[in-house]
């Protein structure tokens, strides 16, 4: 399970965010790294990382993930360093949590449901909702249940709804998370049902050579009788040649910059020609 700030958690529901948003930067949390209070993916291009998530969370599209990331960085809740390939996620209350061996009380864990396709498939309101909710009831299913007031203007301002029904329809879509109970009083009692709980995100391993394996099958031998160690955005770069030209015309062109003696002569050079 994934720890995550109640500050970033209010940034991410209260900001101009999609829906897409948010599943994305949970993503991005989920496979983030924690080293000496910083929270990071590194050697990774948007692309490289882009083709990992994918395997394990197919109803992100390619164009939506690169929007996000667009967004997701403008309002400041990751950073992406293009010349190092690292993708920080920017969680200053959390940091400090880590710096104090979480003796602050400023941060929850994140239950796996988060990471499922049936969160990423509620509308922008009842993500928000859930977030929320994960927020007040500390992420655990023994916490006491919260009251929330449909007609509540605090409420229909962060569900963007102008009328207490609309926001009683977002709790009966955030029920497959949640045991809710709506009392006499127009009164919702929320907690986290123990079968939300249930769901454990299981990620396959992708290793970078196995996203790239049509590219190095290809110049794999070419590589290694020159010993030239490449690099992942090097391969990168190959696949997009793929996509353009075809096998023969990359290999001839391959051949025009290898030296036999050494390595690959101005690789720079070698992409730029495409």
């Amino acid at each position: 399970m994934k720890k995550i700030s109640r500050a970033n958690i209010e940034k991410l529901i209260s900001k101009k965010l999609s829906g897409n948003d948010i599943s994305v930067f949970l993503i991005i949390l989920q496979y983030a790294e924690e080293k000496k209070g910083a929270f990071y993916i590194p050697q990774h291009s948007l692309n490289s990382f882009f083709c990992i998530l994918s395997r394990n969370f197919p109803h992100i599209s390619r164009s939506a993930f690169y929007a996000s990331v667009k967004r997701l960085e403008a309002f400041g809740l990751i950073s992406y360093r293009k010349e190092k390939g690292v993708i920080f996620v920017n969680d200053q209350e959390l940091i400090a949590a880590f710096e104090g061996d979480f003796k602050t009380k400023g941060y929850i864990t994140l239950p796996d449901f988060v990471f499922s396709r049936d969160f990423h498939e509620l509308s922008l309101a009842g993500k928000r909702l859930v977030l929320k909710l994960l927020s007040l009831l500390n992420g655990s299913v023994n916490h006491k249940p919260v009251r929330l007031d449909p007609s509540d203007p605090a409420l229909m301002s962060l569900l963007r709804k102008n009328f207490p029904q609309q926001v009683r329809n977002v709790f009966e879509e955030i029920k497959i998370f949640f045991k809710i109970i709506h009392n006499d009083n127009d009164i919702f009692e929320c907690k986290i049902s123990k079968k939300a709980f249930e769901f454990k995100l299981v990620l396959k391993y992708v290793s970078p050579l196995n996203i790239f394996k049509r590219v190095y099958k290809l110049i794999e031998r070419f590589f290694k009788r020159w010993g030239y160690d490449y690099t992942l955005s090097e391969l990168e770069a190959l696949v997009m040649a793929f996509r353009r030209f075809k096998k023969k015309e990359i290999y001839e062109k391959l051949k025009k910059y290898i030296r036999l003696e050494t390595t690959i002569h101005d690789l720079e050079a070698y992409f730029s020609s495409f």
